[in-house]
């Protein structure tokens, strides 16, 4: 479901407000189809805009989500077999990267530590870094969700990618319920006392509050220590985005985005006003010259420039140069985000 509420600017500087406000639009075959407001009660439509913004339904593990319902919109709607071991696969990896990611986040490894770790494969990952950490089973030769993972999904993964194989409908069924199998399995994990004193708030980013009161967990104490969600997010995906710069640089060397294709900042502290392009996968970023910047948005940084509160160190600001490639870039190379951007923050929190 994708809360909507439309509004259109035109070149004539009219602006078209939908008068029937927020709607409720549902993802269909060929396009989007509309509901009436009515099948919402307000009610209803307050707790699906809540559960959308709600800060501690982190998306550090959506890639597990994005990917599972992938897998089984090939199998319901499109009878896709390949598509669904496939994305089923992917969903795992994407799963098991992510938990071993903020586990050594938490941890206090820096990405050039964590890196050479989350570049082995998945399987000897799995082996040597999970039992260690969460407990339980982690070996695909013993019986459990891990061997039914290894045998029912990651397998066939295999055999479709490097041998044309055409899963049955058996074998599709049998990829998704193991994926489903692995994901409780690690919901189980999770709960044990020794990850909750480890990770404090890993099962609340993974589970949420409503699969945790079901399991009987207290989470109190982990929405205390979850006290500033934004930084907190922010700082491990800066982490895992330099993560995955230097996996990438040890496969393939350096990494050169497309100045024209990434998102700009305009970045503001006591001493400077700059732009900068920002491959944010990544983390890498070049600062940039705008040879057309409006006087407006001049005049908007440099009023944030001279009210920056003496407590904040800089400020930033996304900018939109619709689609006018008027970038020139100040140096001759990309430079590690954590370098060059003013309040780079990509370490846990101390006080965490």
């Amino acid at each position: 479901m994708v809360m909507m509420h439309q509004i259109a600017y035109y070149p004539d500087g009219s602006v078209y407000d939908d008068p029937g406000g927020m709607g409720a639009y549902f993802p269909g075959g060929q396009g989007v189809e509309e509901r009436e407001k009515s099948l919402l009660s307000p009610e209803q439509l307050r707790a699906t805009l809540s559960a959308a913004w709600n800060s501690y339904e982190d998306p550090i593990f959506q890639r597990f989500n994005t990917f599972s319902l992938d897998a089984r919109e090939a199998l319901y709607l499109h009878g896709d077999y390949r598509a669904t071991v496939l994305n089923a696969a992917t969903a795992a990896e994407c799963f098991l990267d992510d938990i071993l990611s903020y586990a050594l986040w938490w941890e206090g490894l820096t990405p050039q530590n964590a890196a050479p770790i989350l570049s082995m494969p998945v399987f000897k990952r799995v082996k040597s870094e999970f039992a260690s950490r969460f407990g339980g089973v982690w070996l695909p030769a013993r019986e459990g969700a891990v061997l039914d993972w290894h045998q029912k999904v990651a397998r066939y993964r295999d055999r479709v990618i490097h041998g044309g194989y055409q899963p049955s409908q058996e074998e599709a069924h049998a990829a998704l319920s193991a994926l489903s199998g692995l994901r409780k399995f690690v919901g189980r994990r999770v709960t044990s006392n020794r990850v909750i004193q480890r990770y404090r708030h890993l099962p609340l980013l993974l589970l949420g509050r409503d699969r945790l009161r079901k399991e009987g967990v207290n989470f109190s104490r982990m929405t205390e220590w979850y006290t500033d969600p934004v930084d907190f997010d922010r700082r491990f995906h800066n982490w895992r985005s330099i993560c995955r710069r230097l996996r990438i640089e040890s496969f393939s060397g350096s990494v050169e985005p497309e100045l024209n294709k990434v998102p700009v900042i305009a970045a503001v502290t006591k001493d400077k006003i700059a732009h900068y392009a920002i491959d944010t996968p990544v983390a890498v970023a070049a600062e940039i010259k705008i040879t057309r910047l409006q006087p407006e948005e001049r005049e908007f940084l440099e009023d944030a420039q001279k009210n920056l509160p003496s407590t904040e160190s800089h400020a930033s600001y996304p900018f939109v140069d619709m689609g006018v490639k008027s970038r020139i870039m100040v140096s001759t190379k990309w430079h590690p985000a954590e370098e060059l951007l003013p309040g780079y923050e990509y370490m846990r929190p101390a006080s965490s």
